[in-house]
């Protein structure tokens, strides 16, 4: 049965607008083509859409012990620092009470549909609260090594990789010295 009383589909309309807004100018088919896709959508609901055939609700009511905003909410793993800090989305967030995570090493931030922020470990929300201002870490003085030079009896010096090289260069302060 069907309910629709267009004598075409829907899809032959589209392609019929959508060459046609190529031949219209930029600015018009940029107005057409969100019309159309609008279009298409609410029609096809109307076209198959079914009415139940028993209108009584079956749904189950939720039980108090599930929290639906802990359940839809983004939830990210963040490692705990040494001084109780986490980093999440440019932001520090400092840990009120270290004693509820000790011996732990990651949290859970949870981002929640109204747009909060919880931080939670083990089901067990913790207080936290937002640090504004990053600490500087401290620079310290750069100090310059003294650089090191073996003494002329050291055995690195002893080592010869080009022998022959060497015995020429002897020759010559030989040369030069006599």
């Amino acid at each position: 049965m069907e309910i629709c009383c267009f004598p075409q589909s829907i899809s032959t309309y589209f392609y019929k607008f959508q060459s046609i807004s190529i031949i219209l100018s930029p600015y018009h088919s940029y107005l057409l083509i969100p019309f159309l896709t609008l279009l298409i959508y609410s029609l096809n609901g109307y076209r198959f859409s079914i009415s139940a055939k028993n209108e009584v609700d079956l749904h189950r009511e939720i039980p108090k012990e599930i929290n639906l905003n802990s359940i839809f909410s983004i939830k990210t793993k963040r490692s705990l620092r040494n001084d109780w800090t986490i980093a999440h989305n440019r932001q520090l967030y400092q840990i009120k009470d270290p004693l509820a995570v000790t011996r732990t090493k990651t949290v859970v931030v949870q981002e929640r549909i109204d747009g909060t922020r919880h931080i939670t470990h083990k089901n067990q929300e913790l207080n936290y609260e937002k640090i504004k201002i990053r600490p500087q870490e401290e620079q310290k003085p750069i100090q310059s090594r003294k650089i090191y030079i073996p003494p002329p009896d050291h055995p690195w010096r002893r080592f010869k990789i080009n022998p022959y090289k060497y015995k020429q260069r002897e020759k010559e302060k030989k040369i030069s010295f006599g």
